[in-house]
């Protein structure tokens, strides 16, 4: 048996000479072997010779004619008639018995043809045998080695053959044409993520666009999402919730709170103390804000935020970790998936409601463009370890990947009331707006979908969630317990 050289290489016609041991055909004859190689299974290319509707397709693809007439019965002793009209209207048919038939590895038939008048008139001894072997490669698709062997004469019609050849030619075509594509759909990384981090994501949204599940709008900022890691919601925080929020905040200064936890800077070390008046002088940062504040959690939960977030999710989302700056410490770098992941650790995003004040009213979001598509993220690293380890690993893993000194970071200005959101694994960072000494005030939160158990590492390892609460309608929130 012979193989082609390409899997979209012509069939091959070999012509051998045959011993026959049956005293019914002549001692010497010469056969015909056409040898096809199919990047389809055995059990796609074997159908096209028991399906009708499929066998009818692929007898469409002989040459200079068209199908009049098709009958089958695919069982053994069945039988089965071609009928074809050439251009010049001259009438072929080819007609047999099947012989045996071994799905999807080995069918064999009778098979003769008729041209012209006689066409419709068939002789009681057939032409030839026709043995059809399905073989699986190695690497991808199937080989087909059909067969002819003359039963009566010492050598095949050169007709028979000719249309036989046609057929071997034309099953590839028909075969790429209509048989199912399986592919399966595979997240960038083992952590996993969302439906938008799949390989056929863009597909999934046109979809999802052409069914009516989503509007154009939202289509395009899935795409957005998708190509880019991150959406702009612009002027989506309304002024009332902001104002409401910023009063809130102006109390909790005045009075303090044993409830609220404030991360401070001193001497190059980061401290957590619980909220008082003094710490307002300082970089600081209010922690977990959305758990006593009321106004905090009705704008991470504004309708543009929950809309999109539907969308993303899938199912209702809920804030699980956020911090108030006021005069917050900016950062060049970092990825969110190393210290905010919770237990599905790319089933998060990063929240960021730009607030501003009457000396600075933008901020200034830096991003690594496309990071979100790049290596794995670190966020496996993160579980029962301390956060002084996590972050030694996430600096050696940005500078491995994402060297300091030739990455470019592009720049978003924010305005107040725009919301940013991100991936977890979009490289990011916050800057100055100009030479401003405040720093950057903004309220930052982290949500997941209401099923996913958060991650809280504390310098002691992970800190215990309280219990999940609905705020309002379908939006949720917890928070650690302090």
């Amino acid at each position: 048996m012979m193989r082609t050289g390409a899997k979209n290489s012509q069939a091959i016609l070999t012509t051998k000479l045959m011993k026959s041991p049956n005293k019914h055909i002549p001692k010497t004859v010469d056969f015909d072997v056409l040898i096809r190689q199919i990047p389809c299974s055995c059990h796609d290319v074997a159908t096209y010779w028991t399906t009708p509707a499929k066998l009818r397709q692929w007898l469409s693809v002989v040459a200079h004619s068209s199908l009049e007439s098709m009958t089958m019965e695919p069982e053994c002793a069945g039988s089965f008639s071609f009928l074809w009209k050439t251009e010049n209207q001259q009438r072929v048919e080819l007609y047999g018995r099947f012989v045996s038939l071994d799905f999807p590895h080995h069918i064999s038939f009778t098979c003769s043809i008729q041209i012209g008048l006689l066409a419709g008139n068939k002789p009681q001894e057939p032409n030839c045998l026709v043995e059809a072997n399905f073989k699986d490669m190695k690497d991808d698709g199937c080989e087909l080695a059909l067969t002819l062997r003359p039963l009566h004469e010492t050598q095949n019609d050169p007709r028979l053959v000719a249309i036989w050849t046609d057929l071997m030619n034309g099953l590839p075509q028909v075969l790429d044409t209509t048989r199912e594509v399986k592919i399966t759909p595979q997240f960038p990384t083992s952590l996993g993520g969302f439906w938008t981090d799949l390989t056929d994501a863009k597909a999934r949204i046109e979809g999802k666009r052409l069914l009516n599940f989503i509007d154009q709008s939202t289509a395009d900022l899935l795409s957005h999402w998708v190509e880019h890691g991150f959406v702009v919601l612009r002027s989506a925080a309304t002024r009332t919730p902001m104002e409401r929020f910023e009063c809130e905040m102006e109390n909790m200064w005045f009075r303090g709170r044993n409830d609220l936890r404030v991360a401070v800077r001193r001497n190059g070390v980061v401290e957590i103390e619980q909220l008082r008046p003094a710490h307002r002088q300082t970089w600081h940062k209010v922690l977990d804000v959305h758990g006593v504040s009321s106004a905090a959690r009705d704008l991470l939960s504004s309708a543009p935020i929950s809309l999109f977030l539907n969308h993303l999710f899938e199912r209702p989302a809920k804030i699980y970790e956020s911090g108030f700056y006021e005069r917050g410490p900016t950062y060049n770098r970092r990825i969110d998936g190393a210290f905010h992941a919770p237990h599905s650790p790319m089933e998060f995003v990063g929240i960021q409601v730009v607030m501003g004040d009457k000396l600075r009213t933008s901020e200034i979001f830096h991003y690594c463009p496309q990071s979100h598509l790049g290596p794995g993220a670190i966020a496996k690293i993160v579980g029962h370890r301390r956060l002084e380890e996590t972050s030694k690993d996430h600096d050696a893993w940005l500078q491995k990947n994402y060297p300091q000194e030739t990455t470019t970071m592009s720049a978003l200005v924010g305005k107040r009331g725009d919301i940013i959101i991100w991936h977890p694994r979009l490289v990011h960072g916050h800057a100055l707006n100009g030479n401003n000494p405040i720093g950057r005030q903004t309220l930052i939160a982290h949500l997941c979908p209401v099923d996913v158990d958060p991650n809280y590492p504390d310098e002691g390892g992970n800190r215990p969630q309280a219990a999940v609460q609905r705020h309002k309608g379908q939006s949720y929130f917890s928070h650690p317990e302090i």
